[in-house]
């Protein structure tokens, strides 16, 4: 298996259990229950528990299968470590987090690998 289909094994398996932690909060129709901790990076930017332990958990899963690569995620501090990188996973744990509380099937686990 080349080291392309590998990342992409790695990534579909990460995705997959952020996935499984995300629908633990999700509830279809209707708005997310208190315990997925709502709070505002700033006005209009949600943001909740779930995306902070789906980002977690991608961290863990990529950056440990994978030490030498960089990362970068809308929900972690950025650090110039990342830019001496030849590869990096670039992540937004829940993209469409305000379809996600409001109980609309619109929101996503991204993943990318920028190489170079």
């Amino acid at each position: 298996m080349s080291d392309d289909q590998d990342d992409l094994s790695l990534m579909t398996a990460a995705a997959r259990k952020a996935g499984d932690l995300v629908m633990d909060y999700y509830r279809p129709g209707e708005t997310v229950s208190a315990a997925a901790g709502v709070t505002f990076k700033s006005a209009d930017n949600p943001l909740t528990k779930a995306d902070l332990e789906c980002d977690q958990l991608l961290h863990d899963a990529l950056t440990e299968a994978r030490p030498d690569y960089g990362w970068l995620s809308e929900e972690t501090a950025d650090t110039p470590e990342r830019l001496g990188k030849k590869r990096v996973w670039v992540v937004d744990p829940i993209d469409g987090t305000k379809e996600f509380i409001a109980g609309l099937p619109q929101f996503a686990i991204s993943i990318g690998l920028v190489e170079d």
